[in-house]
């Protein structure tokens, strides 16, 4: 508990603190690769709402000019344009006759009746992609916060490791001094002098080595969030946090990766109908109102409208729309298997995990008491170096044990969160993190 006081007052000359809960955010508004499904999920929304409007009437404008001397269309023209004489059907005018123009000026509504189910089937098949499309960014956005997660607990591990490195090297100089003082007087050995200052080197060593990684992490942790951190703190590690009940039975229900195979079952169904639509018949009103004039666009020396139904049949000799409906068969099928091999797959990692945390959780209830037990080692043996009792070597070892219970305390608490947010996302729940 000193220690981690210690820590944190140390803490406070790297700079303002940066809480956890903030850099998730931060990831998840920044990170490239997110901003990048999001785009793709916003077109495949846009195609969705496109597909829908396939069922709304469709209206076609249309301006076409024509000049002609083919004696059949010459005479049909005239009639559409309203202005054909008796001179025009003698048989010398008819079989050859002056080239005419025309502009035709239309104007056609569509109405789709019945498609075979097709038009909704397409209409279905673009909203349940938007869907799956959805949990797929879901498991993403959770897979980045793991990764955020991982990379800011390793930066404050670093951080701290800073920390411990400076203490490390403050007890060196400290022990330095005493060997010093006790040499003056004539009870210490130039050797434990020496040893001393060797010491205090290494830790020197070990203090830029720790400042180097730790600044190595927070270029990690900008690179993930596309933000600055070099003016702040990672906040220190707290202790564990304990994992929910019933992980197993909550993964089957959250995780975003099994929702979008389930998800695709439908989305293949959908697409079995829409293959079977090709041998439905489909049933399209219509009715235009068109306008013919020989000299201008949009003229009306004749008009006229129509309106009618079209039904339509279409069959393939060849039964290629029965064999993409078998298709489909076996693409569900397959995929059935998939789901239950993700769910065993689910359960075996979600097990694996939650040891992997208990593991470590004993690994930190160890390590603290190897620190605790280090460090009195450390005291008692000081102690007697002072009086003569002890020599300058045992006092290194010991504080190179007490250096290194340090680091190991430190490892298993950064151990322990990691393999916290590794089961959290095994089984759907790595939001949690962010309450």
């Amino acid at each position: 508990m000193n220690l981690l006081i210690m820590l944190l007052l140390v803490s406070l000359s790297f700079g303002e603190v940066l809480r956890l809960k903030d850099f998730l955010r931060d990831t998840l508004e920044g990170n490239r690769e997110l901003n990048a499904l999001r785009e793709d999920l916003l077109a495949l929304q846009q195609e969705a709402e496109a597909a829908g409007r396939d069922l709304l009437p469709s209206v076609v404008f249309e301006e076409r000019f024509l000049r002609t001397d083919i004696p059949a269309q010459v005479l049909f023209v005239k009639l559409n344009q309203e202005r054909i004489s008796a001179s025009d059907l003698s048989p010398s005018v008819l079989n050859n006759p002056d080239p005419v123009s025309n502009f035709e000026t239309s104007l056609r509504l569509e109405v789709p009746i019945w498609m075979g189910g097709g038009l909704r089937a397409r209409r279905d098949i673009k909203a349940l992609e938007v869907e799956v499309e959805k949990l797929r960014y879901r498991f993403a956005e959770e897979r980045i916060l793991l990764e955020a997660y991982e990379t800011f607990i390793n930066a404050s591990f670093l951080r701290e490791a800073v920390s411990v490195a400076m203490k490390n090297l403050d007890d060196a100089k400290e022990h330095l001094k005493i060997a010093e003082a006790l040499y003056r007087t004539g009870v210490a050995l130039l050797s434990d002098v020496l040893r001393a200052k060797v010491r205090v080197a290494k830790a020197e060593e070990g203090l830029k080595d720790a400042e180097r990684r730790y600044r190595d992490s927070l270029e990690a942790m900008a690179l993930l969030s596309g933000r600055d951190y070099s003016r702040l703190t990672p906040e220190p590690l707290g202790e564990c946090p304990p994992l929910p009940e019933d992980l197993i039975v909550r993964a089957i229900e959250n995780r975003p990766d099994l929702k979008a195979l389930r998800k695709t079952l439908r989305l293949i169904d959908t697409r079995r109908s829409l293959k079977m639509s090709e041998i439905m018949p489909s049933l399209t009103a219509f009715a235009s109102y068109t306008l013919y004039d020989r000299d201008t666009p949009f003229g009306s020396e004749g008009n006229g409208y129509s309106f009618g139904l079209s039904l339509t049949l279409r069959l393939n000799m060849g039964l290629s729309t029965i064999k993409k409906m078998k298709s489909e068969d076996h693409r569900r099928r397959a995929l059935l298997q998939r789901i239950d091999h993700l769910k065993e797959r689910i359960g075996y990692e979600v097990r694996k995990a939650v040891r992997e945390y208990e593991a470590s959780l004993a690994i930190l209830s160890s390590a603290k008491r190897r620190l605790e037990e280090a460090e009195e080692t450390v005291r008692i043996i000081k102690l007697r170096y002072k009086n003569g009792l002890a020599r300058m070597v045992d006092l290194i070892d010991a504080q190179t044990q007490l250096e290194m219970a340090r680091l190991d305390h430190l490892e298993a608490l950064r151990r322990c969160h990691i393999s916290y947010a590794k089961a959290l996302f095994s089984a759907g729940l790595i939001r949690e993190v962010l309450r």
